[in-house]
C-alpha cells in the first residue's frame, strides 16, 4: 500500500509499497556492507512498516530499528521543495541525482550507526552510543545535502 494510513485508495496502489522499497534500499546494502566487514547480518521487516519499519540485526543478539522517520522522506520533500522553489536550469538532471544522493547518504548513515555501535570502544551504553552516532550522522547528512543544493545553485 503506498498510503499506509489508508487515506487515499487507488486499486493499482495495492501492488506498490514505496515504504518497503525505500527501506529495502537502506537495509539490503547495509546488510551486504556488514557481511563484507565480517559480521553476520540479517534483516527484519515488521508487519506495520509505517509505525515500526524494519531492522538490521547483527549476530549476536541486537538489532538497529529503522523506522519511518529514518527513511529520509522529510529531507527528500525538503530537497524537492528547494529545487522547485528556486529558479534554475537542468532540474530534470539534478532532482533525480539529488534524491539518489540523499538515499546514498542515508545508506551510509545507517551503516555508520551500525558500525559505531559494533565498535563501541568508548565504554558508552548502547543508548548513549545510538544517540551520539545518530545525531552525528544526521547532521553530516544534512550538511552534505545542503552542499549539493549549493553546488546546483552555482552550476546553473
Amino acid at each position: 500500500m503506498a498510503d499506509p494510513r489508508g487515506t487515499y485508495y487507488f486499486p493499482f496502489l495495492k501492488y506498490i509499497n514505496v515504504l518497503k522499497w525505500v527501506l529495502s534500499f537502506l537495509l539490503y546494502p547495509t546488510e551486504w556492507m556488514m557481511e563484507l566487514s565480517g559480521y553476520d547480518a540479517y534483516i527484519v521487516f515488521f508487519p506495520d512498516l509505517f509505525r515500526d519499519g524494519g531492522a538490521i540485526g547483527i549476530i549476536p543478539g541486537w538489532q538497529l530499528r529503522v523506522a519511518f522517520p529514518c527513511m529520509g522522506f522529510k529531507i527528500m520533500i525538503s530537497f524537492l521543495a528547494l529545487m522547485f522553489a528556486y529558479r534554475g536550469t537542468k532540474k530534470w538532471i539534478y532532482i533525480p541525482l539529488g534524491l539518489l544522493f540523499i538515499q546514498v547518504i542515508n545508506l551510509l548513515r545507517v551503516w555508520g550507526i551500525v558500525a559505531a555501535l559494533i565498535n563501541n570502544k568508548w565504554g558508552m551504553t548502547t543508548r548513549e552510543m545510538v544517540n551520539i552516532s545518530h545525531d552525528f550522522f544526521n547532521y553530516s547528512s544534512y550538511i552534505c545535502i545542503f552542499l549539493f543544493f549549493l553546488y546546483w545553485i552555482r552550476k546553473k
